[in-house]
């Protein structure tokens, strides 16, 4: 019950938050279906201290990218072996490098 309205929380601080970021018309189109198992993480993510293994999907202002879809994730030089969200330097999906400064959510099991 505790992750529904921290959800209804985040998607009504979205909606009325001055950026135009709709995740889940995102998420949406994707075809992923966020069920109460998941909990979205809206914002910078760079800090946070999430092992990858846990991310389901990465979402960025134009599109929701899951996980399984991933050919590679790039770390940073300094990878700790740990694999924190925050040691992303990029994604890599059919050759298209996506920044980890792109990422404007996740969504995590």
């Amino acid at each position: 019950m505790k992750k529904i309205i921290v959800l209804l929380m985040l998607f009504s601080t979205n909606i009325f938050s001055s950026q135009i970021f709709d995740i889940e018309n995102i998420l949406e189109r994707s075809s992923f279906k966020v069920n109460p198992h998941h909990e979205i993480i809206l914002g910078e993510f760079t800090g946070v201290g999430i092992e990858v293994e846990k991310i389901e999907v990465f979402v960025t202002e134009q599109e929701a990218i899951l996980k399984k879809d991933i050919d590679k994730i790039n770390f940073n030089g300094e990878f700790t072996g740990a694999s924190l969200v925050s040691e992303i330097d990029s994604l890599i999906i059919d050759g298209e490098v996506i920044l980890a400064e792109e990422i404007a959510a996740l969504v995590v099991k």
